[in-house]
């Protein structure tokens, strides 16, 4: 009995630390008909403007553009929303921005 409550304390305390510690999010744009707009975080000076002149030139009706840490690194993830070949764009203009900061 023993053993079993300590699992399930063990078990809790992996799962809060996951969700604690686990985010690593710098930041979220949101892309819309109407443009893009940051819904979490800071990503860099002129960055969203570039996504939503790339959204309104690709014709995106939605998704997300997440900038995530890692190794030290921020990446750029894509919803689903964002096709493959449309993804580029987005991390030339990251690149270029993430240098002028």
């Amino acid at each position: 009995m023993d053993a079993l409550i300590f699992l399930a304390l063990v078990t809790i305390a992996v799962f809060a630390g996951v969700f604690t510690f686990g985010r690593s999010d710098v930041f979220v744009i949101r892309v819309s008909p109407s443009g893009a707009r940051k819904h979490r975080g800071n990503p860099p000076r002129g960055f969203v403007d570039d996504c939503g002149e790339i959204a309104r030139a690709r014709k995106l009706k939605s998704g997300e553009i997440r900038g995530v840490r890692k190794r030290g690194q921020v990446k750029l993830q894509f919803s689903s929303d964002i096709a493959g070949h449309q993804h580029q764009p987005f991390h030339n203009a990251f690149a270029l921005r993430r240098r002028k900061r």
